[in-house]
C-alpha cells in the first residue's frame, strides 16, 4: 500500500525530519511504501506529482 505525504515547510526542520523518518521506517516495517513530496510540487508541478506516483503503481503491478 502506498502512503503519499505532502509535507509543508515544517518538515525542513532537523527534529521533524529525524521524526518523519521514524515514523516512514515503522511504516513500511508494516509494508507500507511512503512517498513525500513538498507542498509546492502541487501546484508548481503537478505532472510531476502524477507522474512519480504512476511509477509507483507501476512497480507494483510490475512485482505481481
Amino acid at each position: 500500500m502506498l502512503i503519499i505525504e505532502l509535507d509543508g515547510a515544517p518538515h525542513g526542520e532537523y527534529h521533524q525530519i529525524q521524526k518523519d523518518e521514524n515514523r516512514d521506517k515503522y511504516l513500511e516495517s508494516l509494508g507500507f511504501v511512503v512517498v513525500r513530496f513538498e507542498n509546492r510540487i502541487v501546484f508548481q508541478d503537478p505532472e510531476y506529482l502524477k507522474s512519480e506516483i504512476q511509477k509507483h503503481f507501476n512497480r507494483k503491478i510490475e512485482q505481481k
